[in-house]
This record gives C-alpha cells, sequence and structure tokens, in this order.
C-alpha cells in the first residue's frame, strides 16, 4: 500500500486512539475483572498502537524534515513590513501533527507499562526504571516540539481569526506526559523519584496553563469568526480528553500526598472524579452531535476524522474511573462498557475509510496539485 505523495501527519492520532483504547480496555478490567476479552482487547490494541506508531514514523519523519528549515528557530519582526512578509509566508505553527507524535509515544508508554504487567503478571516496580528512562525520551520530546509549536503560533503576527486550532492538542500532550511522572515519583528510590516529582509537576503545570490560553483564543476565534469548517472541527475535540487526564493526573498527585504520610479523605477523590466526569461527559455530548452532523450531511473524510476517537475513548476511562472512586453504580458502567464498544466501532470506521482513502490512486487533477 503506498501513501498519498503529500503525507499528512495527522495520521499519527491512528496511534494514539490504539493507545487510548489499550488504556479503556485495561481501566475496564481494572475496576471489574480481567476477563479474557477485556485480554484480548488490550493486547490487540497495544500491538496496534506500536505497528502504528512505527508505521506513520518514518513518513511522519520525512514531512518533518520537508517543514523543518522553519519550524526551528525565533525571529521575531523588526518592523511592520517585515511583519508583513512573515505572515505572507509564516514558520510552521501549532499544526496539530506535529504534537501526535510525542502524544502516541507517551500514550504507548502508559498503555505499555499498564498492560504488561496485567498480562504476564510482572511486579511494576521491577520495570520501572526501563519506563523512567522511556518517559525521560517523552518528556524531551514533547517540550522541544511544544516549546517551538508555541513561539512559531504566538511570535507569528497573526489575526484572531487565523488562530490555529491545532493547539488544542498541546494540554493533551503535556497531561498524557504528566502521569507517568507523579506515578513513578512514589516508586522510585531517591533522586530518581525527585526528578520524576520535578518534570511531572512541571509539565503538568505547563499543561494546564496552555489549556487556559488556547480556551481563551479559541473561545476568541468562535465569536469572531464562527465554527471552523468541517476538515478542521474534529480538531477542536482533541481538547476533551485532556479532561480525564488531568483528572487522572491529579488522583494520581493526591495519591502521592497520601504516600508521604498526608491524610487524605476519601471525598476528596470522589469530588475531583466528580467534577471531571461532570465536564467530560458534557464535552463527549458535545463530540456525539458533532459526529451525527458530520454523518447525516455526509461530510467527507479527512485526516482530522481521527479526532473524534479520542473524546469516546477518554469518556470511557472516565466512567470506569468514576464506577471505582464515586460508588459501584451500574450506569457508570453501562456507560463505560457502551462509549468503548461505540469508540471501537468509530475506530474502525474511521481505519476502514483511510485504508480506501489510501488506496485510491490520486488523479491527474490531485498529482498536478501536489
Amino acid at each position: 500500500m503506498k501513501l498519498p505523495t503529500k503525507y499528512h501527519p495527522l495520521y499519527m492520532l491512528s496511534a494514539l486512539g490504539a493507545g487510548g483504547l489499550t488504556v479503556a480496555f485495561w481501566k475496564l478490567g481494572n475496576v471489574t475483572r480481567q476477563t479474557p476479552p477485556l485480554l484480548a482487547g488490550q493486547v490487540f490494541f497495544l500491538l496496534l498502537a506500536a505497528t502504528l506508531l512505527i508505521a506513520n514514523l518514518p513518513h511522519w519523519w520525512h514531512t518533518f524534515r520537508a517543514n523543518s528549515a522553519n519550524f526551528f528557530g525565533l525571529h521575531l519582526p523588526h518592523s511592520q513590513g517585515e511583519a508583513a512578509r512573515i505572515k505572507e509566508r509564516p514558520p510552521v505553527v501549532a499544526a496539530t501533527g506535529w504534537m501526535a507524535l510525542p502524544a502516541a509515544y507517551v500514550m504507548l508508554l502508559n498503555a505499555a507499562f499498564a498492560v504488561i504487567p496485567t498480562v504476564l503478571h510482572i511486579e511494576l516496580s521491577r520495570i520501572v526504571f526501563l519506563g523512567f528512562w522511556m518517559w525521560i525520551g517523552a518528556v524531551l520530546l514533547v517540550g522541544v516540539l511544544g516549546l517551538q509549536i508555541m513561539l512559531n503560533s504566538f511570535a507569528t503576527p497573526i489575526d484572531i481569526s487565523e488562530f490555529h486550532l491545532g493547539l488544542f492538542l498541546q494540554p493533551l500532550a503535556y497531561g498524557l506526559v504528566a502521569i507517568p511522572g507523579l506515578r513513578m515519583a512514589s516508586m522510585l528510590p531517591g533522586g530518581y523519584a525527585d526528578v520524576a516529582l520535578v518534570l511531572g509537576v512541571t509539565v503538568g503545570a505547563l499543561g494546564t496553563a496552555i489549556a487556559a490560553l488556547v480556551i481563551t483564543f479559541a473561545v476568541l476565534r468562535f465569536m469572531t469568526s464562527g465554527l471552523p469548517g468541517p476538515e478542521a472541527a474534529p480538531t477542536t475535540l482533541l481538547m476533551m480528553p485532556a479532561i480525564s487526564v488531568y483528572t487522572i493526573m491529579t488522583l494520581f498527585g493526591l495519591h502521592f500526598l497520601m504516600h508521604h504520610g498526608v491524610e487524605v479523605p476519601h471525598v476528596i477523590f470522589k469530588l475531583v472524579t466528580a467534577v471531571g466526569w461532570g465536564m467530560m461527559a458534557s464535552t463527549t455530548l458535545v463530540g456525539l452531535l458533532i459526529l451525527l452532523d458530520y454523518f447525516r450531511h455526509h461530510v467527507p473524510l479527512s485526516p482530522s476524522w481521527w479526532g473524534f476517537v479520542c473524546p469516546f475513548v477518554a469518556f470511557s476511562v472516565m466512567n470506569s474511573l468514576a464506577y471505582q472512586q464515586i460508588g459501584h453504580y451500574p450506569l457508570f458502567l453501562a456507560l463505560a462498557v457502551g462509549s468503548l464498544v461505540f469508540t471501537v466501532f468509530i475506530y474502525g470506521y474511521v481505519a476502514v475509510r483511510t485504508l480506501k482513502h489510501l488506496r485510491t490512486p490520486q488523479s491527474a487533477a490531485a498529482r498536478a496539485q501536489s
């Protein structure tokens, strides 16, 4: 199978979605029972996430190198004329696909270090050092790419109507990197634990600040220019899974306090989870309405359709967490299972449509244009 002449970095979101489904299957089994179907789902989507990450990597790297000349470095305009010229040929800004690689990589790490001990019956403490060094690589990857994207996005003079929706993936990527750091801070010895804690808290705080900034600019953009077009709308959904991610990050922070002798009442865990569940349920409903509108109006497939997977898989994880922290209510369990099944369907649908698109030869006009 040959990829299109112009590979789109958003295809890396397929690996991110597969890693998210792995975590959703694992979390459902973690709060109930690790049945054979749930274990099979974990193994299948974990292998799929790794395969898609590796398969996309060379094409992602080729596309990245083709744009790298305008990607790195910071040059502020020193006059109005120079600002106008930069605006005509802006540097690479917050393309969602660039952050899709570190997001997919750290999601794969989170999934692997949850599933492997469960499936192979290995104590997590035996492989925590391996996870630590792999996580350091993820921190560097997110830090370098994320910082440069932010610099390019806000150093380039643009109108608010041109605000790039790719920044919606930034808070998710930062939150995904922060979670392992807070988790390992209670497992690693001495200085390693301190490094994990400092980096995890720092990245989490940066992600929170970026989320507030992105939401502010996005609201201004929507109020002045309306909602984005159909090719970009699913990209805005990538902000929604950050609700589940930062809820989990907060819970791990509370666990860290308890590990060091601070008494944290269970009602705090329940309250944090309840807030996260309510926000996640509301935003997932928005994602569902957008998806139904796309189906109803037969909107053509685009790489951004992979953004539909993330909010529903995050909602499944959030329901499993609510079942664990708030109470063993059948509603949470039913929503966890239902949203997981629905997400598998959406993932399969977008995957099949994407494969058909990739196998369809480009028309002469498309080849000439590319």
